[in-house]
């Protein structure tokens, strides 16, 4: 058994074989550290990554976010919290990268 860090953030690969559900993408650097900030609060195990989202309708450009993921035990925990506190969930079926 892997020992538990102080801090509720996790490298992707302590989650080994477990399944990752993404709940939520940070557009801007402010967003990310005040969900990472929630989430290490409220103890809860999460993952993050950096990679490329599109943005704009008419002139389309690729940018660099911040996707936090849960275990699927952890998923509607995280849900609720985001929601909580006003941030917008993500949503497989609405949103797309």
């Amino acid at each position: 058994m892997r020992k538990r860090d102080l801090h509720s953030h996790q490298e992707p690969d302590f989650f080994a074989e477990q399944e990752l559900v993404l709940v939520y993408m940070a557009r801007r650097l402010k967003d990310a550290l005040a969900v990472e900030k929630l989430f290490d609060e409220r103890g809860l195990e999460y993952a993050l990554e950096t990679g490329p989202y599109q943005s704009g309708l008419l002139f389309r450009s690729t940018k660099i976010g911040v996707f936090f993921y849960t275990t699927p035990r952890e998923e509607n925990r995280a849900r609720a919290l985001l929601l909580e506190h006003g941030f917008k969930v993500y949503d497989p079926g609405r949103n797309s990268l």
